[in-house]
């Protein structure tokens, strides 16, 4: 699907209305190619039956072609889509995402493009961002399967770096990490809402400094001891803590992803549970408190009838790469992005 190529005539125009239920196949079948280096993602909604299958591959196409159609209809979207002698053999489409932290900003989501070969990534981007750059809009992202170099390669070529990482792990108890002696794991309760606010400026803090600098403000003390004062009670986003020496000490949120506003598309394998917020005090690291909390997580989600457990984290953040592979995640997609203004 992504061999380089010599391309026969190929046009490149404003993709349109009738360019969704084709841009469907290509994401099925770009999909199922990810499918095959990541199972876990088999039941993302354009995957995970046999090729061989024929009803298989409708429902694949419809599917895929339903995740198409949700971001051709959002509110600012642009798109390109590249037409060959038999028919549609790429797409890209840009959608703005709100948010001061984003920058004037367009997202090629998980399923705003696929292409029959890596020679039609750069063309596609650079007739969509053309118009996007002329608007004043300068901060690009895109989500890429992590699985195909070639294309990750064409993105890097285009300027864009790594920033955030989708990585999955299945729930399987036989895989579970083993909790650490001296380290109790608990649902959070009323009294822990000091505790869980130092905790919640742990990685905002972390990451607003070298290597990371995210642009997202730290957030207030007073304003987490507010929202934590009633939010570790509620159900949809059950809070654990790890606790140690009777201190509280670590902290993590989990939910149903359908819960979530992240990893969607074909990021987003059905049955799954999301890994929201995770953060350890600085001082009681290297005593297995993670490995605690995410034995907790784990627990709870294969409880709610989950096959997988899905996480993100930035790319920059090398303490978050370190633990989360070395605690059994491995990566979906890449968020890649660039700014231009130089």
């Amino acid at each position: 699907m992504t061999s380089t190529r010599e391309s026969t005539t190929v046009e490149l125009r404003p993709f349109g209305d009738d360019d969704v239920a084709p841009a469907g196949l290509l994401l099925a079948a770009r999909h199922r190619a990810h499918v095959r280096s990541q199972p876990l993602l088999a039941a993302s909604g354009t995957a995970g039956v046999s090729d061989a299958d024929p009803t298989a591959g409708v429902t694949e196409a419809s599917r895929a072609a339903a995740h198409v159609a949700e971001l051709w209809t959002a509110a600012g979207v642009n798109g390109w889509a590249a037409e060959g002698g038999d028919g549609l053999c790429g797409y890209l489409i840009g959608m703005p995402r709100r948010g001061a932290a984003w920058g004037p900003n367009m997202w090629v989501e998980a399923a705003g493009h696929a292409v029959t070969s890596t020679d039609l990534v750069a063309p596609l981007y650079a007739r969509a961002s053309e118009s996007w750059v002329a608007d004043g809009i300068v901060a690009h992202y895109a989500v890429v399967p992590a699985h195909d170099r070639t294309v990750l390669d064409e993105w890097a070529a285009l300027g864009f770096g790594g920033q955030h990482v989708h990585g999955i792990r299945s729930v399987d108890p036989g895989l579970d990490p083993v909790p650490a002696s001296g380290v109790e794991v608990r649902r959070a309760r009323s009294d822990d809402a000091d505790a869980l606010a130092e905790l919640d400026l742990v990685p905002a803090e972390h990451q607003s400094r070298s290597p990371v600098f995210s642009a997202a403000p730290v957030p207030d003390r007073a304003e987490l001891r507010a929202e934590w004062a009633t939010g570790w009670a509620d159900e949809r986003y059950p809070t654990f803590v790890a606790v140690r020496d009777g201190v509280v000490v670590g902290a993590t949120t989990c939910c149903l992803l359908v819960e979530s506003s992240m990893h969607l598309g074909p990021a987003r394998p059905d049955g799954a549970a999301f890994l929201g917020f995770a953060a350890v005090l600085p001082a009681h690291r290297g005593h297995g408190v993670a490995r605690s909390l995410i034995a907790a997580v784990l627990d709870w989600s294969r409880r709610q009838g989950c096959s997988s457990l899905v996480i993100d984290w930035r790319s920059t953040n090398r303490e978050s790469s370190r633990t989360w592979r070395a605690l059994g995640f491995s990566e979906t997609f890449r968020r890649l992005h660039r700014h231009v203004a130089y």
